[in-house]
């Protein structure tokens, strides 16, 4: 049987429901105006609090910070070549992280792994014949050169993220977004010939990373070159939901990859372009940059 609630007792319980009433309602009126608030956000300008602050690991790989803050991420409806798997939504990341400012090196790959892959250009061109496993064998790696707690599990094939590490993992596709469109909304953050070694322009080969224009928050590469590996499962339908701190779908066959590269059209480099393959995929347009969350 229910309870029986006293006279007292049910004062009591209408004002803590009351008061629950007024900070759900404070709440919801905060988020309402920053979300009014978010379109406006101005191309060149990052939020106030996160103005980047750059920190350069061990084998020269330069980090830049990017703080917690609410985006629209994937594409409406309007925009010119899109696929129907970037359903637009909100997504509100909660937790600062660092982001490489290249995409990673040969020369920085040769330093952790004693080796290069690569079949295209030299030590300062981005590392490519890389596969999903390659990269996360890598971030551990680098991890335990710098005494970090490695960010993941392996076992074969089992990959699992120990989101409490602070060592260098795969950004999410949602950080890989968020810092590519650094505060803008359009297919891209600026003019895609200036930012971007593309098919129009790339020679049918890569170049030396850092050598198109950086965004708004001081990424460069983040348009072609090579396709970056990020850690999430690929799904068809991410939702069109508000969501908080998004890691992918639980499992799948093909893993995300963000960017386009030196081969692709501007349509494959938009900001919002969703690209997949199986972990184990390898080629010469095939990259990553690494991420590691601030502390």
């Amino acid at each position: 049987m229910p309870e029986k609630i006293s006279g007292c007792r049910r004062d009591e319980e209408k004002h803590r429901s009351y008061a629950r009433g007024l900070s759900v309602f404070a709440v919801a009126v905060f988020v309402l105006h920053s979300l009014l608030l978010l379109p406006a956000t101005a191309a060149a300008d990052a939020p106030a609090d996160s103005l980047p602050r750059k920190v350069t690991n061990s084998i020269g790989i330069e980090m830049i910070r990017v703080a917690p803050g609410t985006f629209r991420m994937g594409s409406p409806s309007t925009e010119q070549g899109r696929d129907d798997y970037e359903q637009q939504h909100l997504v509100t990341l909660t937790r600062g992280f660092r982001l490489g400012k290249t995409e990673v090196t040969q020369r920085q790959w040769k330093a952790v792994m004693g080796n290069n892959p690569s079949k295209l250009g030299g030590d300062d061109y981005p590392v490519e014949m890389v596969t999903w496993f390659d990269c996360v064998n890598f971030c551990n790696a680098l991890s335990e050169m710098e005494g970090l707690t490695p960010a993941y599990e392996i076992k074969g094939e089992d990959v699992t993220w120990n989101e409490s590490a602070d060592g260098y993992r795969l950004p999410t596709e949602a950080e890989w977004e968020y810092a590519c469109r650094a505060g803008t909304t359009g297919p891209f953050a600026g003019d895609l010939d200036e930012m971007a070694i593309y098919s129009k322009n790339s020679g049918r080969k890569t170049f030396a990373v850092g050598t198109r224009k950086a965004n708004a928050w001081g990424f460069h590469d983040m348009y072609g070159n090579v396709l970056e590996w990020c850690w999430d499962w690929f799904a068809w339908d991410y939702g069109e939901n508000w969501v908080m701190d998004p890691t992918g779908s639980a499992e799948g066959l093909h893993r995300i990859e963000r960017g386009g590269s030196w081969h692709l059209n501007p349509r494959g480099c938009r900001s919002a372009s969703r690209g997949t393959d199986i972990p184990t995929a390898w080629g010469n347009s095939l990259g990553f940059r690494l991420a590691k969350f601030a502390r």
